[in-house]
């Protein structure tokens, strides 16, 4: 009697089948669905989805917020809300504009490599 040969995975065929290996089987790795939930393999961490800048982002709201206090119809508690919001947001936006300006000085250096503190002075705005 002699013996079956193992195809290429090691298993043996099962009766009636041939124990030729046609083809490898091919696996890919990372195929998902999608509704999968991606991980960065090499942080673990999800990878953050691109959002609007958070400057420009709570600058719109602050100006939302802005609109809904001059509505005269607010409740008093809603107002205070409001306000509330309103303050943070705007402190928020100076923490970074001050963060950005911090970023321009450090540019700016004169080309012997000594830092010149420049601060950034932008065009005034003409009203209309």
């Amino acid at each position: 009697m002699a013996a079956k040969e193992k195809p290429a995975g090691g298993v043996p065929a099962a009766s009636g089948e041939s124990s030729k290996v046609d083809e490898p089987a091919i696996f890919v790795r990372g195929a998902r669905g999608k509704d999968s939930n991606p991980v960065n393999p090499t942080t673990g961490k999800k990878p953050e989805p691109p959002k609007k800048p958070e400057f420009e982002r709570s600058l719109a709201r602050l100006e939302e917020v802005a609109k809904k206090l001059e509505n005269a119809n607010l409740s008093l508690d809603e107002a205070m809300k409001l306000f509330e919001e309103g303050v943070q947001l705007s402190r928020d936006c100076q923490k970074q504009l001050e963060e950005a300006e911090g970023r321009v000085e450090i540019l700016l250096k004169m080309a012997d490599g000594k830092m010149a503190a420049e601060p950034f002075e932008p065009e005034a705005e003409e009203e209309s």
